[in-house]
């Protein structure tokens, strides 16, 4: 009977993992050819099943403010600037309900609150960013980490208002270390679930939050570096991130 148990949990382990499994729909280590500096809209990303590309808008419209790919394989942000990528559904492809995004992000210099707009901040756009010139926290949802080491829902959404809906301590947040932000969305509900910031859960801190995270306000994924006050101020980010479980 030995061989025959044996199976029988193999078969509901590896059924267990099926169900599991997560689908890469985005990702993008942002290594470049020959290890060259790259802006985000020429680079290719690792992998993109709905075939879309990088976008990138700034809150200047002059020369070397946008955000690009270092020769480290990391994305710099600069003062105000921000990435982002299409979740629409293709011939091939269709916008699942349920989200999860993840990147490694370092905050650096950028100074100022969550409250202001001001962090590291790994989220959505409700629809295509204004463009260049204009400010980049405009209809923009999602966690942003600033510098007083809070993980804070921010929603500009609507208005540029950038409304805190709940915020959590990081406990011995150094600005310089990089930290891995994951969490899942789920487009039906609005809600957000499994936040965790270097594998700590924080997801009873926007446990009660409901009704944001719709598929109008969810059309591109997305990254986004905002300093208060320092235009030499910039943000790195890697190993961006957008998988389903659907």
């Amino acid at each position: 009977m030995k061989p025959l148990l044996t199976l029988c949990i193999a078969t509901t382990l590896l059924a267990s993992v099926a169900t599991h499994a997560e689908t890469i729909i985005f990702q993008d280590d942002f290594t470049t050819a020959n290890g060259k500096a790259a802006l985000l809209n020429t680079h290719r990303p690792a992998t993109s099943i709905n075939g879309t590309g990088w976008q990138f808008t700034s809150a200047s419209d002059k020369p070397n403010t946008e955000p690009y790919i270092h020769q480290d394989g990391t994305v710099r942000t600069r003062f105000n600037g921000a990435g982002y990528v299409s979740l629409a559904s293709t011939d091939a492809y269709t916008k699942p309900a349920t989200l999860t995004l993840q990147a490694d992000l370092t905050l650096n210099t950028l100074d100022g609150p969550a409250a202001a707009g001001a962090g590291i901040a790994l989220g959505f756009y409700k629809a295509t960013p204004l463009p260049r010139g204009n400010e980049t926290t405009v209809n923009f949802l999602g966690l942003i980490i600033d510098q007083a080491g809070k993980l804070s829902l921010i929603d500009s959404s609507v208005t540029n208002a950038k409304k805190i809906h709940a915020s959590v301590a990081l406990p011995d947040f150094d600005a310089t270390r990089p930290v891995t932000l994951r969490y899942t969305i789920n487009t039906t509900t609005g809600g957000i679930t499994n936040v965790t910031c270097d594998g700590a859960d924080y997801t009873a801190a926007f446990q009660n939050v409901t009704g944001l995270f719709t598929d109008s306000a969810t059309h591109y994924a997305a990254f986004l570096g905002r300093a208060n006050s320092k235009p030499s101020a910039s943000a790195n980010v890697d190993n961006f991130r957008v998988t389903t479980a659907d």
